[in-house]
């Protein structure tokens, strides 16, 4: 039998933030020491790379979710390396129980994920994961025929049907970190800025970092940018882009705080529907990676596959 001190793992991934993250509050629930960690995985097959300018985010995003977790009493752990054993020499070295982590959907991922939840209940340990980066689960918009969709429109339709999304939940109030935890690698370890040359200059004055840099974002969009949204969207020097789609990519805002920060904007229904429409894609386009996992190397329209391309290099070819 564990004891009940115990510690228990929270394994961050694409979810980098304290706010409205189901995984950290459920472990924070158990009231047992947390071991909050952060693997950078550049090893195991078939895990979506990151490109140079979203290390640069992650990097940021990482020195802000660590300061977030001490604020609360946690730390955060950095790793770099194969997800699998690193977690298994984590709960080796602190005998820790169960482990905590929200959902991803990319094939590479779900195939991961998979495979360590039975590989851990084999070794007696709860692996526990929950919906924090969709507003519903990819399998569970059908059509009437309990297919998945291929057209969006139909798919909005379905997806309003499930009714408003979850509010997002709180911050917890305490994180009550795991004393014999390594220190781990340092942010600079995981070299994810760069530096010959710092080309880095114009992202460091557009984008603020982080969870807290998310949310000023989604501020100053809900202030002077839904409102005009349904015309001005089109427009990228207009206002009316949301620019909040690095921070959904790492987690650092979730799909819910936007819902419901924009469902309570002041701004026309016009406006907010067609925003929520743009949410709305991203659902959709998890729900097609889901639903046709080859969707990533394979034309997802069949009739492009004996498309004439044209080989020969020439002027149009050129232009192009």
């Amino acid at each position: 039998m564990s004891d009940p001190q115990n510690p228990v793992v929270v394994w961050f991934r694409e979810d980098l933030r304290v706010a409205d993250n189901p995984a950290l509050f459920k472990a924070c629930e158990t009231r047992k020491p947390i071991i909050a960690v952060f693997i950078l995985d550049e090893e195991t097959p078939g895990l979506r790379a990151f490109g140079a300018a979203q290390k640069w985010m992650l990097h940021h995003g990482l020195a802000d979710l660590s300061k977030s977790l001490e604020t609360l009493g946690g730390a955060l752990v950095l790793a770099k390396g194969g997800s699998e054993a690193i977690l298994n020499g984590l709960i080796d070295e602190t005998g820790a129980t169960e482990i905590f982590w929200n959902r991803r959907y990319g094939p590479g991922e779900i195939a991961l994920d998979t495979r360590l939840k039975s590989a851990f209940g084999e070794r007696g340990i709860s692996a526990h994961s929950y919906l924090g980066a969709l507003l519903h689960e990819p399998h569970r918009v059908r059509t009437a025929n309990g297919d998945p969709f291929r057209v969006y429109s139909p798919f909005w339709r379905a997806l309003e049907k499930l009714g408003d999304p979850r509010t997002p939940l709180p911050v917890p109030d305490k994180v009550h970190s795991h004393p014999s935890t390594k220190a781990g690698l340092s942010l600079g370890d995981l070299d994810l800025l760069p530096t010959r040359p710092d080309w880095a200059q114009g992202l460091r004055e557009s984008w603020p970092h982080g969870e807290t840099g998310a949310q000023a974002m989604l501020t100053n969009f809900l202030d002077s940018g839904l409102s005009g949204y349904a015309n001005g969207r089109d427009m990228p020097g207009q206002q009316n882009v949301s620019r909040l789609s690095p921070y959904l990519r790492f987690g650092m805002i979730s799909p819910y705080q936007i819902w419901h920060a924009a469902m309570a904007a002041d701004a026309s229904a016009k406006d907010r529907e067609k925003f929520l429409k743009e949410v709305g894609w991203r659902e959709f386009a998890y729900h097609l990676l889901f639903n046709y996992p080859d969707i990533g190397w394979r034309n997802f329209s069949q009739r492009f596959d004996d498309f004439p391309w044209t080989e020969e290099d020439g002027p149009a070819l050129d232009a192009w």
